[in-house]
């Protein structure tokens, strides 16, 4: 499965986390659809990746990321 914080304020930060139901036994690579990849070594059965949440642009109407 894959999640991702729920709320983060402009600028923060975002931790995607992919979870696996048993251990890898090999190294497991999700690409995420922003380039971001997380990695889940043998063995274990999550990992995450970090990314920068977007600032609003004052040229651009405000957004949100889900």
């Amino acid at each position: 499965s894959l999640s991702a914080t729920g709320s983060v304020a402009e600028g923060g930060s975002i931790v995607y986390t992919a979870t696996l139901t048993n251990a890898a036994g090999s190294p497991v690579t999700v690409t995420l659809s922003n380039g971001a990849v997380i990695t889940i070594d043998a063995g274990k059965t999550f990992g995450t990746a970090t990314v920068a949440a977007p600032t609003d642009d004052v040229y651009k109407d405000a957004g949100s990321v889900q």
